[in-house]
């Protein structure tokens, strides 16, 4: 059985005596006449285009071709594999594409750049779109944007779309009535609201920046009425100072020995140059430049330059030895953060030792009154 034929339907004069030339070359099976001048027939598959070529050139015409058989079928199949294969990789493509976010939509901005928005969220979520949290989309952008008071996020087909809501400005919400915010971190210890409604509680953890009393209060009938605030409210604040200590560590200081150099100018050009060379390996500078003219006409200028050696020693020490220095600049360190205190109530430090290097930190307990009458 035949793999595969060609069937050929042909034209023309003396078929017969052409065919019986071309048979001698050629296999030739199932040789039909239909009319007069009219014949078909049918060739092996793998020769037919010589044999329409032979056909042609000895003055035939053919007016009709047909395939026959499981192997031209199979070709007709793998013709097409480039498409069958860009259309698999269509939807293959379109299978990973699909579970990803591939745009964001920004609404409800307006002092926030969309461009940053968008930044900070490309380089922040990279998991598919099944698997994002909203939760901690929104999370993300109260920490990273102090701007948004509200958000968001919804997921619609390949774009995320963030909708945001920003703070407004003191004056923007209150107009001409000021509220009163903490300029501290700490524990709120008392509050004792005049005029205004206290936004905290005593116990209350507020940070820097935090609302404590509003500039408005509520009538019987529930009616907002702004007012001017008046209050005092005190906090409980920590600062910390810090103090590292080496155990071995090098120190750059003065051998004593100095070379002074004089030196006269006039536009960058030395008129007159006096002193030693410099012959020092480790070395400071420092120079006092005197312009003799009033004028830049002639900058005539006078250079004493001192040159100090310097030398390196490295130095060693115990923590033991230095603990009492190292407190006490911690100490100083914290003291200079907490100035502002009106009251110190505790002190207390730690201290962590590792690869020989100890870290003190000095904690100032105080209290502070962050807002009084406004």
């Amino acid at each position: 059985m035949s793999l595969g034929r060609v069937q050929f339907q042909i034209k023309g004069l003396n078929q017969e005596k052409i065919l019986n030339k071309l048979s001698k070359k050629y296999n030739i099976y199932n040789i039909l006449r239909l009319e007069k001048q009219i014949s078909v027939l049918e060739v092996s598959f793998f020769i037919a285009n010589k044999f329409k070529k032979s056909i042609t050139e000895s003055g035939l015409e053919v007016i009709a071709e047909k395939s026959i058989g499981i192997l031209p079928y199979l070709l007709s199949i793998f013709s097409s594999v480039g498409f069958l294969l860009g259309l698999a990789l269509s939807f293959v493509l379109l299978a990973i594409q699909t579970p990803f976010v591939f745009q964001y939509e920004i609404v409800g901005n307006e002092s926030l750049s969309k461009t940053e928005i968008v930044g900070f969220l490309k380089s922040a979520i990279h998991t598919p779109k099944t698997d994002i949290s909203t939760e901690f989309v929104e999370d993300i952008l109260y920490e990273k944007f102090d701007e948004i008071s509200f958000v968001s996020i919804i997921v619609k087909g390949k774009t995320l779309v963030v909708n945001i809501k920003e703070k407004l400005m003191p004056d923007e919400i209150y107009g001409d009535f000021t509220p009163i915010f903490s300029n501290y971190d700490g524990k709120v210890l008392e509050i004792n609201v005049v005029s205004g409604i206290s936004a905290v509680d005593v116990g209350d953890y507020v940070f820097k920046g935090d609302l404590l009393v509003k500039p408005y209060y509520i009538d019987a009938e529930g009616k907002k009425h702004n007012i001017q605030t008046k209050a005092t409210v005190k906090l409980e604040t920590y600062t910390i100072g810090t103090s590292t200590f080496c155990e071995e560590k090098i120190v750059t200081e003065h051998t004593g020995n100095m070379i002074v150099q004089n030196e006269i100018s006039l536009f960058g050009l030395n008129l007159y140059k006096h002193g030693e060379e410099n012959n020092y390996a480790m070395y400071e500078v420092v120079e006092d430049v005197t312009t003799f003219s009033k004028n830049l006409i002639l900058p005539l200028r006078f250079t004493k330059r001192c040159i100090y050696e310097l030398k390196q020693e490295i130095v060693k020490a115990t923590y033991e030895e230095k603990e009492e220095e190292i407190v006490d600049d911690a100490r100083k360190n914290a003291l200079e953060n907490s100035a502002n205190y009106d009251t110190i109530k505790n002190e207390f430090y730690t201290v962590k030792h590792s690869c020989g290097i100890s870290v003190v930190s000095y904690v100032i307990v105080g209290e502070k009154v962050v807002a009084n009458e406004s």
